[in-house]
């Protein structure tokens, strides 16, 4: 199959779930990619805001 004929955007190998252009397994596989992108974007913003905590109680200024 060629891609655009009805196939998985990211595998192009199986049909697609309907709406998402996904296949269930790489629908799944995004998912989890994406929730462990985003705990540790949160991560390292904690760090910033710890950084920036540290800066101040110290009379530095600001981190950002």
């Amino acid at each position: 199959m060629s891609f655009g004929e009805g196939v998985c955007v990211r595998c192009e190998e199986r049909a697609p779930m309907p709406g998402i252009e996904l296949c269930t397994p790489c629908a799944v596989t995004v998912r989890v990619e994406l929730s462990g992108g985003i705990a540790r974007l949160e991560r390292y913003l904690e760090r910033w805001a710890a950084f920036d905590a540290w800066l101040g109680a110290r009379g530095l200024g600001r981190a950002a």
